[in-house]
C-alpha cells in the first residue's frame, strides 16, 4: 500500500528541514570532523554557510573534514525518517538524508553551491522515481 502524502505539507518541510536544519546540522557536521582531526573551524555567512578552518588540510584531513557535514547531515535525515510523526515527515527526512549523501561525494572536488545544485536534481530525481512506482502517492 502506498504512503499518502500531502505535497504541499511535504515541500514544505523539507524546504525547512533542508535549508535550515540540515544547512546547520550539515555546517556543524565539518565543524566536529575538524575536531577529530585536531584543527580549529568556524562557520561564516558569505555564502549561506560555510565552515572554514584556519589550520591548513592535507590528504585524508581534506577529505574528512568534506564528509563530515555530509555524514551528520545523512544521519539528521535517517533519524527524522526513524522518529516519523507522519508521512510526510517521513519522506522529508528520507529527502535530508539522500541530499547529504550525494552532496557529501560532490563537496570534496567541486564548487560547493554546484555539488548542492547537482544533489538536490539528482534527490528530486529519486523522489519522482519513488512516486512513479508507487511506493508514494500525492495527494
Amino acid at each position: 500500500m502506498p504512503r499518502k502524502i500531502n505535497l504541499t505539507k511535504y515541500l514544505l518541510q523539507t524546504f525547512i528541514m533542508l535549508l535550515f536544519w540540515g544547512t546547520m546540522i550539515h555546517e556543524y557536521g565539518h565543524l566536529i570532523a575538524l575536531k577529530l582531526i585536531g584543527a580549529v573551524g568556524y562557520i561564516t555567512t558569505e555564502r549561506l554557510a560555510v565552515t572554514t578552518t584556519t589550520t591548513p588540510l592535507l590528504g585524508w584531513h581534506s577529505l574528512v573534514f568534506s564528509y563530515g557535514g555530509g555524514i551528520l547531515q545523512t544521519l539528521y535525515g535517517l533519524e527524522t525518517m526513524y522518529r516519523q510523526t507522519d508521512n510526510e515527515t517521513w519522506l522529508a527526512g528520507l529527502t535530508v538524508a539522500l541530499q547529504g549523501f550525494l552532496y557529501m561525494w560532490w563537496e570534496p572536488i567541486s564548487e560547493y553551491s554546484l555539488g548542492a545544485l547537482v544533489s538536490l536534481i539528482i534527490t528530486t530525481l529519486i523522489i519522482i522515481t519513488i512516486t512513479t512506482r508507487g511506493t508514494i502517492q500525492f495527494d
